[in-house]
C-alpha cells in the first residue's frame, strides 16, 4: 500500500466505518461477513476502535456488534490490522476478521489467559497473561498481546534478555532510540515488540512477519472462539 502508517489506519478506520460488512471485515465483498454468508447493510455496527503504536508499527482492533446474532453467537466480530513501515514500498498491511461471532469477554479476559497459543520460539514476557491471539493457519503471521505487572522498563530488559537466550538479534537502532519497541529477528523472521504502560500493567505486543521482507499481506482468519 502506498502512503504512511497514518494513511493506511485513516483507510482502515474509513472502512470499519463503512456501511458495508464487506468493507468493514476488509472481506471485500460488500454483501458479505468474513465467512461468506449473506449480510444485509444494516446487519451490524462498529462499537469500538482500539489503536497501539510503536517503532515502525502500528495495530487497529475494529470491534462489531451484530444485530441478529447468527447461530446463536454473541454477535462480537472483530477485524485485527497490523500496519508496518515497509520503507520506499510504502506500507505492509496484514488484516483478519473473525469468521463467526465470539463472546466479547474472551478477547481480553479479566483474569487467566485469552483462548489460542504462545508464538513458537518466542518467549513469554515474564509473569504475564495472555489477552489476546490472532494467526493464520499456515502463514507465518501472527500476533499476540500479554499483560505483565512488573513495570516497563524491567519488562523491556528481561523480554531482551530472554529473546537473545532464544537465538534473536534485537536491532541495536529500534533499542537505543526508543525505550517502549524492539524489532527482533532471526532467520527470516521478525518480530515487533511494542510495550505499554497502562494502569499498573505494562502490555507486550508481538507482531511476526515470517517474510520479513515487507509484502502486503491481507487474508481472513480466525481469532479467539472463532478465533485462535
Amino acid at each position: 500500500m502506498h502512503g504512511s502508517i497514518a494513511d493506511a489506519l485513516a483507510q482502515i478506520r474509513g472502512e470499519c466505518e463503512s456501511s458495508s460488512p464487506g468493507t468493514m471485515l476488509g472481506t471485500g465483498e460488500p454483501g458479505a461477513a468474513a465467512d461468506g454468508l449473506a449480510v444485509a447493510p444494516e446487519a451490524i455496527g462498529l462499537e469500538r476502535v482500539d489503536t497501539e503504536h510503536g517503532q515502525g508499527a502500528s495495530a487497529m482492533l475494529c470491534t462489531f456488534r451484530e444485530k441478529h446474532p447468527r447461530n446463536g453467537g454473541s454477535g462480537t466480530l472483530v477485524r485485527y490490522t497490523l500496519v508496518k513501515d515497509a520503507g520506499s514500498a510504502g506500507t505492509s498491511v496484514f488484516t483478519i476478521a473473525t469468521e463467526s461471532s465470539t463472546p466479547f469477554e474472551s478477547l481480553f479476559p479479566d483474569e487467566g489467559d485469552a483462548p489460542g497459543d504462545d508464538l513458537p520460539g518466542i518467549p513469554r514476557p515474564r509473569g504475564s497473561r495472555r489477552v489476546f491471539s490472532a494467526s493464520l493457519d499456515g502463514e507465518p503471521y501472527g500476533v499476540r498481546i500479554y499483560e505483565a505487572r512488573t513495570a516497563l522498563p524491567d519488562t523491556v530488559a528481561a523480554q531482551d534478555a530472554d529473546m537473545v537466550a532464544q537465538g534473536w538479534v534485537s536491532s541495536s537502532a529500534v533499542a537505543g532510540a526508543f525505550a517502549d519497541a524492539r524489532s527482533y529477528r532471526r532467520g527470516g523472521t521478525q518480530v515487533i515488540a511494542s510495550f505499554n504502560r497502562v494502569g499498573e500493567a505494562t502490555t507486550v505486543t508481538f507482531s511476526v512477519d515470517g517474510t520479513a521482507g515487507g509484502a502486503t499481506s491481507k487474508a481472513s482468519g480466525e481469532l479467539p472462539g472463532g478465533l485462535h
